[in-house]
């Protein structure tokens, strides 16, 4: 996704091999600057753009699945959106650790921000050695980005989620960050272990979890989204080894204090690498078939139901996106269309 300030539009462009962070002209699109943030080893960024304090924020990623000599460890850089000059760029595995192989460790997500405390909090993907397992990888960190701070852009604290075990466990959303009833300011995201970790943002220690699926490589990717009163995810897989009915995926409303269940609808997505989205007491997902879903928030009942395909006259689907609300206006994503395009299709709220 994009991000608009000051007349400018920023983005993070996945260049294999050299991704770069760009700003455009928000009047005219003239590209004002560009600038490669790594080179080689096959890195890409797979983020967000993220203004952060007055610095862009672009994640760094590499493969994680081909031989050591041309992967790309994961990490970070910090950017001046004035000009684009690179204030900072960090990486997640060690020196010492990427001698031997590792590397790993991206930053897939994009981060969230807490302006009174100046910390970002990010997830990072699993490790590219099957051998032997990072701290920082799958994991949530926590980075000072206060410029007047000695530990101005260091991993200060991480929570470590699932093991890997072999498998593709990493956090590929990004977080969400809420308060519980006690006002505790606490980190969520789903793993693709199929557990959601919410964790204490002073000390990076756990407040809950919650098993909404089952290990997944390609799903569980999704990212959360809350409007104070609950968090809401979809996830990919059931957890009951006995479920008498196929594998629908759902989308759960989340108790903020303690991860109960407050309501669960079935989305039969499948695949699930969804944002949520929610605005107005309803919440909004557009699913991997392409139907735009809304859903009242109190108690998961659909309110809204669209097809994309139908809207924009080309059968598609949706393997990433979601649904923005501004202006008094739902805009749902289809990423891909039968004759190659992607669409947006607008709805009067």
């Amino acid at each position: 996704s994009l991000a608009v300030k000051d007349g400018r539009v920023f983005a993070n462009v996945s260049a294999n091999g050299s991704p770069y962070a760009a700003a455009l002209d928000q009047n005219t699109g003239k590209i004002l600057w560009k600038t490669v943030v790594a080179k080689g080893g096959d890195a890409y960024t797979n983020s967000s753009v993220a203004l952060i304090d007055g610095m862009l924020f672009i994640g760094i990623s590499g493969p994680e699945d081909v031989g050591a000599k041309v992967r790309h460890p994961g990490g970070f850089a910090l950017l001046d959106p004035a000009n684009g000059k690179i204030i900072t760029r960090v990486y997640t595995i060690k020196k010492h650790e990427n001698d031997q192989g590792l590397k790993g460790a991206s930053f897939w997500g994009t981060p969230v921000y807490d302006p009174k405390t100046g910390y970002m909090f990010d997830g990072t993907g699993q490790p590219a050695n099957k051998a032997k397992e990072s701290s920082l990888s799958n994991a949530l960190v926590k980075v000072d980005v206060n410029r007047k701070h000695s530990s101005f852009a260091k991993i200060v604290d991480y929570y470590h989620g699932d093991y890997d075990e072999g498998a593709d466990l990493d956090f590929g959303g990004s977080p969400t960050m809420f308060k519980d009833k006690k006002g505790n300011l606490i980190i969520g995201a789903l793993q693709k272990s199929g557990r959601y970790h919410a964790v204490y943002a002073d000390d990076m220690e756990q407040a809950w979890w919650a098993r909404l699926g089952d290990p997944l490589a390609l799903g569980n990717a999704g990212t959360g989204a809350t409007d104070g009163k609950a968090v809401y995810v979809a996830a990919s897989g059931q957890t009951d080894v006995e479920a008498r009915e196929p594998n629908p995926g759902y989308l759960y409303s989340l108790s903020t204090t303690n991860g109960a269940v407050n309501w669960k609808t079935p989305i039969a997505s499948g695949v699930d690498y969804h944002l949520i989205s929610t605005a107005g007491g309803i919440v909004y997902v557009v699913t991997t078939h392409g139907l735009l879903l809304g859903l009242n928030a109190q108690d998961g009942l659909p309110v809204v139901a669209r097809s994309l395909s139908v809207d924009a006259h080309e059968p598609c689907v949706n393997l990433s996106s979601g649904a923005i609300v501004a202006r008094h206006t739902i805009y749902a994503v289809c990423d891909v269309a039968a004759n190659g395009l992607g669409y947006v299709v607008a709805y009067g709220q």
